[in-house]
């Protein structure tokens, strides 16, 4: 049975010196107790940290994609544009899909609508992607995501947005076709 090493965890001071920068004032009593409350989370993290993290295989040739030109992005759907083809056949072949931008993609730069997250490039695929790609399915790029994806609206506004916003486009293409 492996042993987690004990946690660093933060002195009195710096807890005071941490509430202090929320507003808050600790006396060395309450940090101290703040400070045993802790104990038992750095140690699960600790735990967590020794643990081997499963790499699954990355089974489809991919290039990095690239921005997409503005003439392609005219309601800034696209965050990234890449060309991923999946396996020769299932009920996804032929099926072209645009990932939204919350999805791991192994070399694929994502942002998850942040930019502290923007530019990560995950080494992995999610599941959701493995399963397209094993479906036959090719990701042709990763949609753009609202801005604190995970709130309340859930980042469907931009979808809507998005959606209404290339209706009108269609619509009013076609307006013009059928006017003199």
């Amino acid at each position: 049975m492996s042993t987690s090493r004990q946690p660093d965890l933060p002195d009195v001071i710096e807890i005071q010196q941490l509430a202090e920068h929320f507003g808050m004032s600790l006396s060395d009593e309450d940090a101290a107790s703040y400070r045993e409350m802790m104990r038992g989370s750095f140690l699960s993290c600790g735990r967590v940290m020794e643990l081997d993290e499963p790499k699954p295989e990355v089974k489809y040739r991919r290039e990095p994609g690239r921005r997409p030109k503005p003439e392609e992005n005219e309601f800034n759907q696209w965050y990234w544009k890449t060309h991923i083809k999946g396996a020769l056949g299932g009920p996804l072949a032929d099926m072209r899909i645009g990932l939204k931008d919350t999805f791991c993609v192994a070399g694929v730069p994502m942002a998850s609508g942040s930019r502290i997250v923007e530019g990560f490039v995950p080494d992995v695929d999610a599941t959701v992607v493995t399963r397209l790609l094993d479906a036959g399915a090719t990701i042709i790029g990763k949609t753009t995501t609202a801005s604190g994806v995970g709130t309340s609206d859930g980042g469907h506004l931009t979808l809507v947005a998005t959606r209404v916003a290339r209706r009108m486009l269609l619509v009013a293409r076609r307006l013009a076709v059928l006017q003199p």
